[in-house]
């Protein structure tokens, strides 16, 4: 997502502190939703049920951009366990420093990465990856099954830095694999490089991963994250039911219903590259750039204080 030039100073100034810190939970305050939409977030499912259903928060920073769910605008769509903020302070917070934007980036700087581009995810050696940092030029494919496998990996963590797009096939899927699967991180990020990117998830397709947006986030009918996120500078958008019937729906929670892969509770050391690790309890990301701005601050109100001492005994002298 967009990086404002104020996030952009901070991080420069903090990012450092998180990379040497231990594992962090990459996500912080976006890690409540499910879904944010920098223009909007839209769903075009009707019927009783919606064909549609949200587990875990919403956010849409422009006004009245949330449309078709219950908890916006009386539509039909449904969202479990969570609230929908449209236009307010707690939707640009979670999309800025300290959420969505800060963890784009620390994924960003995750490497070096293992180049697929031209290659297509879900075939041949691409049909099955082990943990690590994949990246693509421009376009990337899936087709047929992608198993992002883990192996005995304790915590397990696929981070792919996609350059212009992410197109999945129709009936395709990603399921994550291994003993650790269940505390696995999966992570898209789509727009590198200079490059805007968006995502299209193929009808009656099932999809696992976090997807970061530089444009548009775009469910055809039936397509569903089964855990996962789906966060866009731009819309997010829900096509709704398909014939087969399968609803759109994208799961943020611990994935316990609908999938046993779970990919919430992967961790990364930011700008560090990936691996297992051993998670500690330490300050969220953002209190972490909080502490940074204030130590900033703090810093430069004591060299401005010494400048004055100076200035006044030479003064006085």
């Amino acid at each position: 997502m967009r990086l404002r030039t104020f996030s952009i100073w901070v991080l420069v100034l903090v990012l450092p502190v998180l990379a040497v810190s231990a594992h962090a939970d990459i996500l912080g305050a976006a890690a409540p939703y499910a879904v944010i939409g920098g223009s909007g977030v839209t769903n075009a499912g009707a019927g009783v049920l919606g064909a549609t259903s949200v587990t875990g928060s919403v956010a849409a920073l422009a006004a009245n951009s949330c449309t078709g769910f219950f908890l916006c605008d009386g539509g039909p769509g449904l969202i479990f366990g969570g609230t929908a903020q449209v236009a307010n302070a707690t939707a640009l917070g979670v999309e800025g420093v300290g959420g969505a934007d800060t963890a784009e980036l620390a994924l960003l700087a995750s490497g070096p990465a293992t180049d697929l581009t031209g290659l297509t995810l879900g075939v041949g050696l691409q049909a099955s990856l082990a943990p690590g940092v994949y990246s693509f030029s421009s376009t990337a494919a899936l087709s047929n099954t992608l198993t992002l496998a883990g192996g005995g990996n304790a915590a397990p963590v696929w981070i792919f830095q996609i350059g212009s797009g992410l197109t999945t096939d129709s009936l395709s899927h990603v399921v994550v694999t291994g003993t650790g699967a269940a505390s696995a991180g999966v992570y898209w990020v789509i727009g590198t490089g200079g490059q805007t990117g968006g995502a299209t998830l193929g009808q009656d397709s099932t999809f696992q991963g976090n997807i970061f947006a530089d444009s548009f986030v775009t469910l055809q009918p039936g397509a569903q994250i089964t855990c996962g996120r789906a966060f866009a500078d731009t819309l997010v958008h829900f096509d709704g039911m398909s014939p087969a019937p399968n609803e759109n729906v994208v799961n943020s929670d611990l994935c316990a219903s609908g999938s046993p892969n779970g990919n919430n509770n992967g961790v990364i050391t930011p700008g560090g590259g990936v691996g297992p690790g051993t998670p500690v309890p330490e300050p969220g990301t953002l209190a972490l750039l909080s502490s940074g701005l204030a130590i900033g601050l703090l810093m430069y109100r004591k060299l401005s204080a010494a400048k004055c001492a100076v200035v006044n005994s030479t003064t006085t002298a």
